[in-house]
């Protein structure tokens, strides 16, 4: 049997989606007095009294406005299997036996790896800000009267006005995706079935024997010296063909040249 042949690789897979990212910058505020009048001047001691009419005015305090607003990006998470290595048939370790007895399916392998995507982008929205008003009753002369005596001062309530000092800004930049380097094993070909010359082991010399323990203790294989076709030979062949990526199965001519004993 050949076996499959892998070459290690590297496959990069996005974890992270990556997205504009906006940040807010609210409008820098700051604030007015304003002197309303309540009651007018009037005279300490009227003869003739003054005539007024009680109103209630309402005070514009905020300004109605508009302001743009960034919502930021909302994410899923989920999990992603990789291939690392393709599913294949190969010759089980250490096995001397029959070929039927010692083939076996390799499943295909993966590794999960957890994604972060995105859901909602990220995008900026209109946001009205409304006014606000306070209301303020106050005495507004219709008709003056008459009188004497050091007049009396008119009466007067400050309000505080706000106003907008520097505008709202909205700052952009970039969030990077993030990748993650996966080591995999790509299929080069996969493993065959093929016919291919092999020494048959009964004709098998002690000398020839003794030459091929030989080359694999030489390879740094633990084997000893015993001049027979035995178990612990036949397990050392076996290791030495799935290091070096021969065909299992028997003492092929490709193993005594990697052997150098053709």
């Amino acid at each position: 049997m050949k076996p499959a042949l892998f070459r290690q690789a590297y496959q990069q897979v996005m974890v992270f989606d990556g997205s504009p990212e906006y940040i807010n910058i609210p409008a820098k505020l700051g604030w007015d007095e304003r002197k309303i009048q309540i009651i007018p001047a009037r005279h300490r001691y009227e003869t003739v009294a003054a005539i007024y009419e009680d109103r209630v005015e309402t005070i514009e305090v905020v300004r109605e406005r508009t302001e743009l607003r960034a919502i930021p990006a909302t994410y899923y998470q989920t999990q992603r299997n990789v291939k690392t290595q393709a599913a294949h048939s190969r010759w089980k370790p250490d096995c001397i036996g029959s070929l039927t007895e010692c083939i076996e399916y390799v499943p295909d392998k993966y590794r999960t790896l957890m994604i972060q995507g995105i859901n909602i982008p990220a995008r900026i929205e209109q946001v009205r800000i409304p006014a606000k008003t306070i209301q303020i009753p106050r005495k507004v002369l219709v008709r003056a009267g008459r009188g004497t005596g050091k007049p009396l001062a008119a009466q007067y309530i400050t309000v505080r006005l706000q106003h907008v000092d520097k505008p709202w800004e909205i700052r952009t930049s970039q969030r990077p995706s993030r990748y993650e380097r996966v080591s995999i094993n790509k299929l080069i070909h996969p493993s065959q079935i093929v016919e291919t010359a092999v020494v048959c082991e009964k004709s098998l010399s002690p000398t020839l024997i003794t030459r091929l323990q030989q080359a694999l203790r030489q390879q740094h294989i633990k084997l000893p010296i015993s001049r027979q076709w035995d178990q612990n030979t036949r397990r050392a062949l076996l290791a030495f063909q799935q290091q070096h990526a021969l065909p299992t199965g028997g003492i092929t001519l490709e193993t005594l040249r990697k052997l150098e004993l053709l």
